[in-house]
């Protein structure tokens, strides 16, 4: 049995590291750049700023908001996103 690899230029990854966490960007039907924007957004982006900002402009309490305030402003670009698909724009396409 043949153990397959991905070749990511000069080193190769093992096929099951790579999979789980390089997925193949070239398989047909799926949109796995625009995936990943939005998770970088929800789970970085928009939420380390928020535990920053949140906490100097509310108090303690900006802490308990910082991560509803990131889920809201992933859910608006995953909004606004899906919005300028229908109306032709091309946003985070290959």
């Amino acid at each position: 049995m043949k153990k397959e690899t991905i070749d990511f230029g000069e080193g190769k990854i093992s096929s099951l590291f790579g999979k789980l966490f390089f997925p193949d960007t070239r398989r047909n039907g799926q949109r796995v750049v625009p995936a990943t924007v939005f998770a970088m957004m929800r789970g970085f982006l928009f939420l380390v700023p928020c535990f920053v900002f949140l906490p100097e402009l509310v108090g303690v309490e900006g802490i308990w908001l910082a991560l509803p305030m990131s889920e809201i402003m992933t859910a608006a670009a995953i909004l606004i996103h899906f919005i300028g698909r229908k109306h032709g724009w091309r946003m985070c396409e290959r």
